[in-house]
């Protein structure tokens, strides 16, 4: 799992990608210090996809590419394959490579992980089946916590907000209706990892 303590998760507010991109950078300086191969490998992965999402584009690309090689020497396949994945999303982009991440590591990777891939892989290459699967993992989730917790999810992690953004308007697309969707693929708007951003 690629999760972040809260602290470290991006902030709110008008200051919250500088603050959290500070939070970020403290956090690999310490994970690199004591040795946390896992979180030095995640924290570049949750910066690449905050600065990606904030305009930083290549200084995504650095931190994403950071993440990637890390996670691929220690062996940590979900960092490997989202940074894989949210690479294909950025200019020049390759959308083959993400797949092969995601076919060489599925079996590697948890619910969470798979649900963030497939999330990326439909922004990515616009096939409907990733986006399919991303919605039918949201459902598996939901149907292993109890019914009262089923609004706080869906609102509060960016992942499942934006999974069900995307299911919707691919609905209403499929059904005829032609209605904006600003999560369609090739859009402007970024996807931000559900697990670093709520």
């Amino acid at each position: 799992m690629t999760w972040l303590p809260a602290t470290l998760r991006p902030a709110r507010g008008g200051n919250g990608i500088r603050t959290s991109e500070k939070r970020l950078q403290a956090c690999l300086v310490v994970s690199e210090e004591i040795g946390h191969r896992h979180l030095a490998a995640a924290t570049p992965l949750a910066l690449g996809s905050l600065r990606a999402g904030a305009g930083d584009e290549e200084g995504g690309r650095e931190s994403l590419v950071a993440a990637r090689s890390l996670a691929k020497d220690v062996g940590i396949a979900g960092v490997e394959t989202l940074a894989r994945c949210e690479l294909a999303l950025l200019a020049g982009g390759d959308a083959e490579d993400a797949l092969a991440a995601f076919a060489e590591h599925e079996e590697r990777l948890d619910a969470e992980e798979r649900r963030s891939a497939r999330f990326l892989l439909w922004r990515a290459t616009g096939d409907r089946t990733h986006l399919e699967e991303a919605k039918r993992l949201l459902d598996e989730s939901l149907a292993n916590v109890p019914a009262e917790y089923h609004e706080a999810m869906l609102t509060n992690l960016r992942l499942n907000r934006e999974i069900m953004a995307a299911w919707r308007g691919e609905r209403i697309r499929t059904s005829g209706l032609l209605l904006p969707n600003n999560a369609a693929p090739g859009s402007k708007r970024r996807f931000t990892l559900g697990c670093f951003v709520s």
